[in-house]
């Protein structure tokens, strides 16, 4: 039970913290999150306690490890 608490906990400061940077929760899918700026897209999807990035602007790629390495400072 106490498992079950603490990936509630997590889960509900990760989305404190990435919405506070302007993601949306995706309206299909409560573990997707999306950032949409003109043409460029990008899509944070939570599986247990992996995060996948996915995003279709290549002079943006760099951009998401430092922004992932201070989230995870955070949580």
């Amino acid at each position: 039970m106490a498992l079950k608490r603490t990936s509630r906990q997590w889960y509900y400061k990760f989305h404190q913290v990435i919405t506070s940077y302007g993601f949306e929760v995706n309206l299909i899918d409560d573990y997707i999150y999306q950032k949409l700026s003109g043409s460029t897209f990008i899509f944070l999807i939570l599986y247990v306690d992996d995060i996948l990035l996915a995003n279709n602007d290549k002079a943006y790629c760099t951009k998401p490890i430092h922004f992932y390495r201070h989230i995870k400072k955070i949580l």
